[in-house]
């Protein structure tokens, strides 16, 4: 199943450069990365999906669509699409995805603190990347109570998932 979505998620992306940006192309590669967060780590747990190093492959992946979404949020910031002049698309996931990106690139504090001059203030203050620069600070500073509190009582789901990854 995973070898057959990451093959999905890199035709979908083929695709999307030969068309203007949509909500709905933004969406559905935001689908495929919630997706693709929570078979990664059910799929830690099965030794034929490491052994065959499908991991590391999910994970770049998913590294791919979290960098494919951050161009789709700048060029909806921006108000146009490369190719075709457009107006702004309301992108209401943007924190949540670049929560999960910082999330995704704890063990990389140089990208972390890249990614994150980069951002704008209502962005960057949204509770979603607040709690995930909590979390990078507690790793950096290596104050595991700390980590483990956040992820026991305030991370979701798929933040869990992510958090995880460094434990």
């Amino acid at each position: 199943v995973w070898d057959r979505y990451r093959m999905v998620a890199k035709d979908f992306t083929l695709q999307q450069s030969m068309l203007p940006l949509t909500r709905i192309w933004v969406e559905c590669h935001e689908r495929m990365a919630r997706w693709f967060i929570l078979m990664d780590h059910k799929m830690q747990a099965a030794d034929d999906f490491i052994s065959a190093g499908h991991g590391q492959q999910n994970g770049e992946s998913l590294n791919n669509l979290l960098k494919t979404l951050h161009g789709y949020y700048f060029r909806s910031r921006v108000g146009a699409d490369a190719a075709t002049p457009s107006a702004p698309i309301d992108m209401p996931n943007k924190a949540e995805f670049v929560c999960y990106f910082v999330l995704f690139q704890l063990g990389n504090g140089g990208e972390v603190s890249k990614y994150l001059q980069q951002l704008p203030d209502e962005v960057l203050n949204s509770p979603q990347v607040r709690f995930a620069i909590e979390v990078w600070g507690a790793l950096k500073t290596q104050n595991y109570a700390k980590y483990f509190r956040l992820l026991r009582t305030r991370a979701t789901l798929l933040q869990a998932c992510l958090m995880h990854r460094y434990m």
